[in-house]
């Protein structure tokens, strides 16, 4: 049986006085308060000080429409700005290996290259991985086709759909990747053979490598060039494109076998958020 509740509007309305941030409100009291006692009664000091009761304040109010807590939303992205962008000093600082998801390779490179001026800064080095689909086939209008049926079935109202919850992320990396296409079909091979098609919907990496074994073969190799020494590929279907990545691109690449355990991989939110209401679900199922 469903029990209907009021929940009194104190509990979740937000504190706010006069329409803005108590918090900015004392300050802009503060700072007419002291113009006017501290300089004095001048047409100056009670003009200034009126711009900031009526002006200022109206300023306020409306970032506060927008989000009561604003400013420790930008107190907050102080203290986390060695986060953002994906490149800052932290990774230089922190990681062993910086990965990257699949973009042109002279924004890889120049990722690569900030990093590395960044490490040296503290005395380092970086190894750089790339992570990235894979739509391989005997031929390159296959390779293609196959890529243009991944999306065949997909609908404005889905890309827009997911391009609406993708926007949402603080995620440097989603921004970058949803840039390469803009919700777009009409600009999806953002380089040779890179093709944006899978972050239409899909959180996180959202490019692929698509062509003929020998064309993904050299696109590999040229980011190799670039400084990636880690390639983590995927595909759809994941076992048949294992398949064929296994049969008809590795021998065509140098690749270097370690014998170690397989080791369970958990996802978070990215690769597993698609339009259709799937955000809501894996935000519940986090919580």
């Amino acid at each position: 049986m469903l029990e209907q509740h009021t929940v009194h509007t104190s509990l979740f309305r937000p504190v706010l006085f006069a329409g803005a941030e108590p918090a900015a409100v004392v300050v802009e009291g503060l700072a007419a308060g002291g113009l006017l006692l501290g300089v004095g009664f001048h047409v100056a000091t009670i003009g200034l000080a009126i711009f900031y009761v009526t002006a200022v304040h109206a300023v306020m109010v409306r970032l506060a429409s927008h989000d009561p807590e604003i400013s420790q939303l930008y107190i907050r992205s102080l203290g986390g700005r060695d986060y953002y962008p994906a490149h800052a000093r932290l990774a230089a600082r922190e990681l062993d290996v910086y990965l990257t998801w699949g973009e042109p390779p002279d924004a890889v490179a120049a990722k690569i290259a900030d990093v590395r001026r960044r490490a040296t800064e503290y005395g380092r080095t970086v190894r750089f991985g790339l992570r990235v689909h894979v739509i391989v086939r005997e031929t390159e209008r296959a390779a293609w086709d196959a890529a243009n049926d991944l999306i065949r079935y997909l609908d404005d109202t889905a890309i827009a759909a997911a391009q609406e919850a993708f926007a949402q992320f603080e995620s440097e990396g989603q921004r970058r990747m949803s840039a390469l296409h803009g919700g777009s079909r009409d600009r999806l091979e953002v380089s040779p053979n890179l093709w944006a098609g899978v972050g239409l919907v899909r959180g996180g990496a959202g490019t692929a490598l698509v062509g003929d074994p020998e064309t993904v073969a050299r696109r590999i190799l040229a980011y190799a060039d670039l400084g990636i020494d880690t390639f983590i590929l995927s595909g759809y279907p994941h076992l048949e494109e294992a398949y064929r990545t296994a049969e008809l691109l590795f021998p065509l690449l140098p690749i270097a076998r370690a014998d170690r355990p397989i080791e369970l991989n958990v996802t978070g939110p990215f690769g597993e958020i698609l339009s259709g209401g799937r955000l809501s679900r894996v935000e519940a199922a986090a919580s």
